[in-house]
Parts: structure tokens; sequence; C-alpha cells
């Protein structure tokens, strides 16, 4: 099964594979995106990228693909859009860096060079050579700005929270950008690094939900409200990842910060408080009878 095929299997629901019809027709759509591109049709390679997505919207690569045609048409917004939304979908890889490199440039042009230096730098992190040369360029440009990238904005990232918490009702994906914005702006942060876990694990996106979620209980200070629910998601992520010892470990400490005083979670009436904990308790015991 191809990358296409194994999305769009995902996204439907579906068992099995997709039809051979829908992954090869998808699969053509991008290359006919690539090759306008090589072309300098950015428009027509735009198009090309917009069917596929219209039946894959979770396909990074696709979103990779059109937001770097839309900023060389300068529509520098929608660009960065897509940029954003194939960043905290693609894996930590050398396309992902590629991703942050051209988002790089479109903060750049948008004159958010603090924004751009920060992801010029996470891209030579990432691995990704090229972007070095930018990034010297850039901060020897605007040396005023180098420290100014290195800086936290937790009001912003607050801020970015709020509206993520909101889109999470309606766009999963819109949410899981305002949070790795969050993120970006405020790394020690336990409510962006929670939230993003959370919309994470909401998308079946186990691997980053597991590694927000491993942050957010590195992050002081803590909410144990918060430490208790993030204890329990990841415990669940653990046991479907087949380490029913991780498991056991953080659900037995969810069920302890829950029985401690004043500890906000679960938010439930006394009578569904008390059958919540009664299941965890049971699902503590279940779990440790698969060590």
């Amino acid at each position: 099964m191809g990358l296409i095929d194994t999305i769009v299997a995902w996204f439907r629901g579906a068992s099995g594979q997709s039809t051979p019809n829908q992954a090869e027709r998808l699969t053509q759509a991008m290359n006919r995106g690539r090759r306008l591109v090589g072309e300098s049709n950015y428009r027509g390679a735009v198009a090309a990228f917009d069917e596929v997505l219209t039946e894959v919207p979770l396909y990074p690569v696709a979103y990779a693909d059109r937001g770097a045609a839309l900023a060389v048409l300068g529509d520098l917004s929608a660009a960065e859009a897509d940029l954003d939304r194939a960043i905290v979908l693609l894996p930590h890889d050398t396309a992902r860096a590629v991703a942050l490199l051209n988002r790089g440039d479109v903060r750049r042009q948008l004159a958010r060079v603090p924004d751009a230096i920060r992801d010029m730098r996470a891209a030579v992190d990432g691995g990704f050579e090229p972007a070095r040369e930018e990034l010297d360029r850039a901060m020897a440009e605007h040396p005023e700005h180098a420290a100014a990238s290195t800086l936290t904005d937790p009001v912003a990232a607050h801020r970015l929270c709020d509206e993520g918490r909101r889109l999470a009702f309606a766009d999963l994906l819109g949410a899981l950008v305002c949070f790795d914005r969050a993120v970006e702006l405020n790394p020690g942060s336990q409510e962006a690094t929670h939230g993003f876990g959370l919309v994470s694990f909401m998308m079946h996106r186990l691997q980053p939900a597991l590694a927000a979620f491993t942050q957010s209980l590195a992050t002081e200070p803590q909410d144990l409200g918060v430490r208790a629910e993030t204890l329990f998601n990841r415990g669940q992520i653990l046991g479907i990842l087949g380490d029913p010892v991780g498991a056991a470990n953080d659900l037995q400490a969810c069920l302890e910060l829950c029985l401690s005083d004043g500890v906000g979670y679960p938010a439930f009436e006394p009578g569904a408080r008390a059958a919540f904990l009664h299941q965890l308790r049971e699902r503590v015991s279940a779990t440790r009878k698969l060590q």
C-alpha cells in the first residue's frame, strides 16, 4: 500500500486499501502538480494539488507543495496556512524541514523576521543543511531580530490555545495548527503541549500525541487536573501501542492524583466521578495482568 493509498484508506475509515482507480488518480494529480511547478505553471499546479486535497484533506505533502506554489504566486497568507498544515502533519524528516524553510521564507516576506528565523533554525535542526545558508543570511541582514527569535510569548500562546480549543469542535486540523503555534511560542507551556497531544489523539495520530503528552508532563508548573488527564490519555496510548507496563504506571498515577484533594479531574458530578474512578481501578488491574 503506497502513501496515498494508506492516507485515503485511513481518512475514509476503510479497513482495506483505497480503490486502485482512486489512488492512481490522486497519484497522477500529485505528479501533474509537480510537473506544472517545474514548468512554472503555478496556478495549474495549485489546481492539481486542490484536486488531491479535496479527496484527502489530511495529505501533508499536498499541503507542502501547494503552499510552495502559492508562495511563488504571492499569496503569502494562503501559503503560510498550507505550510502550517503540512508541518503539523509531516513526521520529523527532510520533507518537514523543507516545509519549515519555505514557511520561514514566507514569514520573512510577511515582515515577521523573528518567526522566519525560528523556522529556518528549526529546518537546520531538522537536518536540512541548505537551510543553514538562508539562516545565516537572515541573521546577518537582521541582527536585531536574532535574539527575538528565541524569546517566548506566553500571552500569545495562551490566546492560540483558546482558539485551538474553540476550533477542536469543528476543525481538528485548524486546532492542531493553533496548538503547534502555541508550542512554538512557548515550548514550556503545559497548556499548549497538552492541547497538541489531545488533538493529535483525537485525530488518531498516536506517536505525535505520545510525544506531546510526554513533553507536557515534563513542564513546570503543573496544573494537577491537567496532569491527571494527560496521564490518563498517555496511558491509553501506551496500551494501544503494546506497552502494558507503561500504560499501567500512567493509569495508576492518574488514579492517585484523582484521589488527591484539590484535583479537579475528572470534572464530573459525584456519582459519575465515583463510577469513573471505579472503572479506572479496574483498568489498572486489568492492564497489570497483561504485563
